[in-house]
């Protein structure tokens, strides 16, 4: 599925992030030492992998993707199957079509949130397989699994420990015979989370994987100096009680009390998983449009099959089937227009824009009024293959599709989150390890893009060794290199680090 979306035009920082990683890991730069990655290492070293063995491109890109989304629509089949034992094939199979056709194709390439959702489905799919058919040792995945997702990316993943602690309460009456697995579960899992610390740069490992993420999460949570009013509904925290409103007023209408017990218990692990993805969205302040459409899906055909025979009325009963249906019908229509239009962060791609294929990206482009012209690529692409420049922008992948050294010493641009201009000491060393960078790759000019993100402290300094402008085209101005300037900064760097 990721096919037909995923060559739908680009959205500049968050599709370089995996791509860029993945490259530079793929052509032996190792993360936290050559590279700095504030998440998304799982990810990365999947493509790293997929790069290494059938070559740098957008396909391969969405490869993984759909390899991923393959997976993942046979795991929510599966779910389905142990939840509705009794349910006829239709509805679950629409389910997991719909599930998958949420998960990864509006993104259409890897993500860290994508990714981190997937291994948190995999332990739970772990956990309610390995409980209800009696193969204990599948629990042994389940920590481990819940690791790689927080190291794809933490906060999406935390959340999931609902849905498991309600699969393991529903099944409380075989405790003795799982327990153990269990806990050995989460012994491989303390392993498998230590293991980067063996393998990577200790410091850099902690401080980009546990120490700035936990800083922006802390940031968004934080509720000391909130009245009660906005510690209860503030920050899209009103989400949370909107979801158990509407979990409680589905429980009482549909009398799911009095239904048989594989309805009720699929109410109970659907419900889990919606409250996971709500609580998780609205903590962190995140959309989560595809992950919270994928429970949504789960939930809604969970209701379809309800056996509503607390209901005196059939005719009562047939209304109700029939608006589930219809909220189906609705969600796929909603899904299918989201994933074409790639409708986010005001990026929306459009049937005019088939015309503008770009040979050197390997995707269709965006309208030049909204994004970059196909000529504006070519000439950037062109430019970066002939020489080794600095390019300031959102646009990394193309280090890594012109097979060129990137000198910067971070995944993406964006303060705070690929890294801390507030913490002096820190964001001395990245600096100082883009300047040794620069003179080691003996770099000849500074490409500025007028679309970057911004405006970012790491930019502001860069901009100081821009030399005299070479020529522009379109949105993107190249500048020579002051040497001489870059020279005086390392100097001047390298004597405060040593004070």
């Amino acid at each position: 599925m990721p096919f037909l979306t995923g060559f739908l035009g680009i959205l500049p920082l968050d599709q370089s992030i995996i791509f860029e990683a993945g490259g530079r890991i793929a052509i032996g730069e190792k993360p936290f030492s050559d590279l700095y990655l504030p998440y998304g290492l799982v990810p990365a070293l999947a493509q790293a992998a997929i790069f290494k063995v059938v070559g740098v491109s957008w396909f391969n890109y969405v490869l993984h993707a759909a390899l991923i989304n393959c997976i993942f629509a046979i795991l929510v089949l599966d779910v389905l199957r142990i939840w509705l034992p009794k349910q006829n094939k239709t509805p679950i199979v629409l389910g997991a079509l719909l599930a998958s056709w949420a998960f990864y194709p509006m993104i259409g390439t890897p993500f860290m949130d994508n990714h981190s959702f997937f291994f948190a489905f995999v332990a739970y799919w772990s956990v309610l397989a390995g409980i209800y058919r009696g193969k204990y040792p599948l629990l042994l995945i389940c920590f481990p699994c819940m690791v790689l997702g927080f190291y794809s990316k933490p906060l999406p993943v935390i959340f999931w420990i609902v849905p498991i602690a309600t699969e393991c309460w529903l099944n409380r009456h075989l405790f003795r015979n799982y327990f153990k697995w269990i806990g050995w579960s989460v012994v491989i899992a303390l392993a498998v989370a230590g293991l980067p610390f063996a393998i990577f740069d200790t410091y850099h490992f902690y401080y980009y994987t546990f120490y700035l993420p936990f800083r922006i999460g802390q940031g968004r949570v934080e509720i000391a100096d909130e009245p009660l009013t906005g510690i209860i509904f503030g920050n899209e925290r009103y989400k949370i009680w909107a979801c158990l409103l509407f979990l409680t007023l589905t429980y009482v209408l549909f009398r799911i009390k009095h239904t048989i017990t594989d309805s009720r218990l699929a109410f109970y692990r659907a419900g889990s998983i919606l409250f996971a993805t709500v609580l998780g969205a609205a903590l962190t302040k995140n959309t989560f449009y595809n992950l919270f459409s994928i429970a949504g899906v789960l939930f809604l055909i969970v209701l379809y099959s309800v056996e509503l025979r607390a209901w005196q009325s059939l005719g009562v009963r047939k209304i109700a089937r029939f608006c589930i249906m219809l909220l189906c019908i609705i969600a796929t229509g909603l899904i299918s227009q989201m994933n074409f239009s790639r409708r986010a962060n005001e990026f929306v791609f459009r049937l005019n824009d088939l015309k503008k294929y770009s040979p050197e990206l390997g995707i269709f482009l965006k309208s030049p009024g909204d994004q970059y012209s196909i000529s504006e690529i070519r000439q950037l692409y062109q430019l970066m293959s002939r020489e080794h420049c600095l390019y300031i922008g959102d646009m990394m992948l193309l280090y890594s599709l012109t097979k060129s050294r990137n000198p910067w010493p971070l995944t993406h641009l964006h303060d705070g989150t690929s890294y801390n201009s507030q913490d002096s000491v820190e964001f001395a060393d990245v600096k100082l390890k883009l300047l040794n960078n620069l003179m080691k790759s003996q770099t000849t000019c500074i490409i500025s893009d007028h679309l970057v993100y911004g405006p970012e402290e790491f930019v502001v300094f860069v901009n100081e060794l821009k030399g005299n402008r070479r020529k522009s085209f379109g949105r993107f101005v190249v500048y020579g290199i002051d040497k001489e300037k870059l020279a005086w900064m390392v100097s001047n760097l390298n004597t405060s680090r040593a004070k």
